[in-house]
């Protein structure tokens, strides 16, 4: 038994002075019942600096900005939630689950065997954090920007380190804090508010970019094109796809492909990156981003429209530098599953000119697997959101109940633009996607 406990103290200092500079400290101190006694409380400290230009005196004649802010933030914070188990810390055993022979006597004792090491040190993970940030408002209020980079550290992950030491002492070795992930990107925004006779107009764009890097990794690869350290968090690891077997020669002549018995013409075929004569899992390369944590650039758009007693709202969102993979049952088909209209432009004799490999009774180990082949760009743009509205006017209702009144349309997911767009928007094996549609009335009594 381990009693859950987890405990925080936070403090906190700002400072501005004469709405030009600022400061701020803020600091925490988590503590965390993962840990060995004596290493469960963690020190977090964070800073901010600030300023405000635009209230500087030298800034008085330049009258096209209203507002201009500066600012740069840096911290160190600890935490717990990526430490997977209590007791991670204490060595552990295993008894064998049967009898064992002794050393040349005959006879039969229980035995011990060791599942790992100990290590009191460990600790939590560390988020090491920079940021720089610009705001600005110019032209009265016309543009409004804002501007932040980032880079950050996290740094500690606990791995069970195997590659550093001997096999036979595998059932010794313990957890160790090592893994390290560094991310740097930008985030921004720009609005822009405008009122032109009856029509206010307010157009927004939000977006991030970001990157991610193994920049500290326990290796297990034996191909130094295969080290994840220094790529991404979420690579794609596959085959690089030199198109599809035309015949049994072209087979005979080509490095030897392991994952199928048998290939045949209309198979995929697969570069040696290895030079070793065959194709096997030792020939994975890195081939692009699975943008698990969202793609590398996400932007965001946003339009409200007003005239007179009419808003238009709409929002719209687009994604860039990812990839997706067409790996479900309807483009991977074997045995006896029910066949997709893919199969209708997959490889015979008759067309080697194909979009898709032979169709085949095994299962598919050597096309059915990842590679370039199968990837697809997750470029696109979606219509999320689009509303219009009318507010009846006050004076219509008179000394009536209702106070006010709207009455409102509006739609979700309407339209999607990108080159896979009916890939995008299938599901295989789940719940289908759909539109929305809504219409309403708010009343005020």
């Amino acid at each position: 038994y381990h009693a859950i406990a987890n405990a925080n103290l936070g403090f906190d200092l700002s400072y501005n002075f004469d709405r030009r500079y600022y400061a701020q400290f803020s600091a925490a101190e988590p503590y965390s019942a993962n840990l060995a006694e004596g290493h469960r409380a963690a020190f977090s400290p964070t800073g901010t600096i600030g300023w405000r230009i635009s209230n500087e005196s030298f800034m008085e004649n330049v009258s096209f900005i209203d507002n201009l802010l500066i600012s740069a933030s840096a911290g160190i914070l600890n935490e717990d939630a990526d430490i997977d188990n209590y007791y991670m810390y204490n060595g552990s055993w295993d008894n064998t689950n049967g009898w064992s022979f002794t050393w040349n006597d005959g006879s039969h004792a229980k035995s011990l065997i060791p599942n790992r090491g100990e290590n009191e040190k460990l600790e939590m993970i560390k988020r090491k954090e920079l940021a720089a940030t610009i705001k600005a408002s110019m032209f009265d209020k016309l543009v409004n920007l804002e501007f932040t980079y980032f880079t950050n550290k996290m740094s500690g992950y606990i791995i069970d380190d195997k590659s550093d030491w001997p096999k036979h002492m595998g059932g010794f070795l313990p957890y160790l804090n090592n893994n390290e992930i560094k991310r740097t990107g930008f985030d921004f925004a720009v609005n822009l508010n405008k009122k032109i006779n009856d029509f206010d107009v307010t157009f927004g764009v939000v977006g991030t970019y970001y990157n991610t890097e193994r920049t500290v990794y326990e290796e297990t690869q034996t191909e130094d094109y295969q080290r994840r350290e220094g790529r991404p968090v979420d690579a794609v690891w596959g085959l690089e796809c030199l198109g599809m077997f035309q015949s049994q020669e072209e087979i005979d002549n080509s490095p030897r492909q392991t994952f199928d018995q048998v290939v045949r013409p209309g198979d995929l075929k697969y570069k040696d990156q290895n030079g070793d004569g065959k194709i096997t899992d030792l020939d994975n390369v890195y081939l692009g981003k699975w943008g698990e944590f969202g793609s590398p650039l996400t932007l965001g758009l946003n339009l409200v429209v007003k005239y007179k007693n009419f808003t238009l709202h709409a929002l719209g969102s687009a994604r860039s530098g990812s990839y997706g993979a067409k790996n479900s049952s309807y483009y991977w088909i074997n045995k006896d599953s029910k066949y997709s209209i893919v199969a209708r432009d997959t490889w015979t004799p008759e067309n080697p000119n194909a979009k898709y490999p032979a169709l085949t009774t095994t299962a598919g180990s050597n096309n059915y697997r990842i590679s370039d082949f199968w990837l697809y760009k997750n470029n696109s743009f979606t219509f999320d959101k689009i509303q219009i509205s009318y507010e009846v006017p006050s004076e219509v209702f008179g000394d009536l109940f209702i106070k006010g009144l709207t009455a409102y349309v509006s739609g979700s997911d309407l339209l999607t633009i990108a080159k896979e767009r009916k890939h995008m928007e299938m599901s295989v094996g789940s719940a289908p996607q759909s539109r929305f549609f809504n219409i309403g009335v708010k009343a005020n009594f």
